[in-house]
């Protein structure tokens, strides 16, 4: 009997540690796993003791030990449930229930209530298996499963062991013996968006908490930049609020004229300062907080909108500023075109067949009414004026080519070029070994100057429509202004370039 009962015992359970062992050292340490995988450990320990009782209780060994015959049906039949535990625990699944010593001496005590005579079939296996033995085995077992761990652990281990104990405290199985990395791909798609639940849970609790700290720190930032920024800051503001004051009146003076020829100069002169007035509001924002590429940025489309205010006002020509104006509807209609592809994509509701017919109708009138390829970019440009149309060609005919570095730098900043990582905010020597992630109190010289100017640019075309002596001081108020930023704006950060001199020097 011995060479039938618990032949392989050893064996099994030498290959199960195994297999853990190569499981748990491809991660960083978890009691949680440890703890889970010596549970699964002494489970299928006693359950392969247990089921070597039913495996042996057969004709052959009942007949070779001379116990009663015709009860292997009634014993097998009795313990049917306790037979699905064992099946549950040899497949190392974690529905079963704890099947340790205890369980262990339950079956026995009922095999001698119930089955007295059957007790030899358990003697048996115990007598092979050296239980004592076996019993120190599986502690020496245990003892080795709590220092199995990946030496060097790095943060990837540590998201993916939190994972997998997540994975584990649902109930959920890891079979042993499946590639570990294939085993990552099915938890990552069953375990992550509640994981990313709790982390988002876990930050709502402390967000406060954090920003609040942060927002310390961020306002203190703010306050020193400011006491070192704050004359041309001061300055620039300033002259928001005059460039606002002064375009309002001019607006009012031009909306009193009656049988106004120039109406579409008029109004595409007075939208565009009013644009401009909000992106200088919001590259003051910028300043303030010190983001000088993103305040950069913004001057980019304030350059652009000085441009054409620029020619708009030199041709002077009321259908060239009514052709600006209605290209609104070729834009419109390619934006159209764009949604009606990706809509569905983004999960938004259609454009109607109606609507966008009506959108196309109008496009295909103001493309016949003018002609000469007005559905290009810059259609709206006569062709008899500007044959290469595209805002470089446009910014040589106005004269603020020279504008170009500067505008070179924004785009940088816009797009996803690698040339976007040279930072305004970092010191040229210190460019590709600082990258910054935050604000700076460095390099806001080059934005607030250039808005300034290209603001003044807007301001000054829009007064120069129909200009009094009233419009002709406040130009000169609004180039005094600019003179002042600029100065004040280039003196702070060159001082900044001493200090940080000096400092290396030391």
């Amino acid at each position: 009997m011995k060479s039938t009962i618990m032949s392989d015992f050893y064996k099994q359970l030498d290959e199960l540690y195994f297999g853990i062992e190569k499981f748990l050292n491809n991660y960083s340490k978890s009691t949680i796993l440890q703890n889970y995988f010596m549970k699964m450990f002494e489970s299928f320990f006693y359950a392969t003791i247990i089921n070597n009782f039913f495996t042996n209780l057969n004709k052959e060994i009942v007949k070779e030990l001379k116990l009663p015959r015709g009860k292997i049906g009634q014993i097998k039949s009795e313990f049917k449930l306790l037979r699905k535990d064992l099946k549950s625990a040899l497949s190392f699944s974690s529905k079963n229930k704890n099947i340790d010593d205890e369980y262990y001496e339950n079956l026995k005590i009922r095999i001698e209530k119930e089955f007295p005579e059957f007790q030899k079939i358990t003697q048996e296996i115990e007598k092979v298996i050296e239980l004592e033995k076996a019993n120190d085995y599986m502690k020496k077992i245990e003892e080795n499963i709590k220092k199995l761990e990946k030496p060097d652990a790095n943060l990837d281990d540590f998201i993916i062991i939190t994972i997998l104990e997540s994975f584990v405290q649902r109930g959920k199985d890891l079979p042993i013996g499946k590639e570990p990395n294939k085993l990552i791909k099915g938890l990552i798609k069953e375990i992550v968006p509640e994981f990313s639940k709790k982390i988002m849970k876990t930050l709502y609790t402390t967000s406060n908490k954090m920003l609040d700290s942060q927002r310390k720190i961020q306002k203190g930032f703010e306050n020193r930049l400011y006491k070192r920024w704050k004359k041309p800051l001061e300055l620039f503001e300033c002259y928001i609020k005059v460039s606002l004051k002064c375009g309002e009146q001019q607006r009012i003076k031009l909306n009193k004229i009656t049988n106004d020829k120039n109406r579409s100069i008029h109004e595409a002169l007075i939208k565009i300062h009013a644009r401009s007035l909000q992106i200088s509001n919001e590259i003051l924002v910028l300043l303030r907080t010190g983001y000088a590429d993103g305040a950069n940025s913004r001057w980019r489309s304030l350059h652009e909108l000085a441009v054409i205010s620029f020619f708009l006002h030199e041709n002077n020509n009321n259908e060239i500023s009514r052709r600006y104006l209605e290209h609104e509807i070729v834009r419109a209609f390619k934006e159209a075109e764009d949604y009606r592809v990706y809509c569905k994509k983004l999960g938004y509701a259609p454009i109607s067949k109606k609507e966008f017919n009506k959108i196309k109708r109008e496009k295909e009138k103001i493309c016949r009414k003018y002609g000469d390829r007005f559905q290009d970019d810059y259609g709206w440009i006569p062709s008899s004026i500007l044959p290469n149309r595209n805002f470089r060609a446009l910014e040589e005919y106005v004269n603020l080519s020279k504008f170009r570095p500067f505008y070179n730098l924004s785009c940088d900043s816009v797009h996803g070029g690698a040339k976007g990582f040279y930072r305004l905010g970092i010191m040229h020597e210190y460019q590709n070994r600082v990258l910054l992630v935050g604000p700076s109190n460095y390099g806001l010289a080059d934005p607030i100057q250039n808005t300034a100017i290209s603001l003044s640019h807007i301001t000054v075309c829009l007064l120069s429509l129909k200009p009094d002596f009233e419009n002709i001081i406040q130009m000169n108020v609004i180039l005094s202004y600019v003179n002042d930023i600029g100065t004040k704006a280039v003196d702070i950060q060159k001082s900044i370039e001493n200090e940080e001199q000096m400092k290396s020097a030391v």
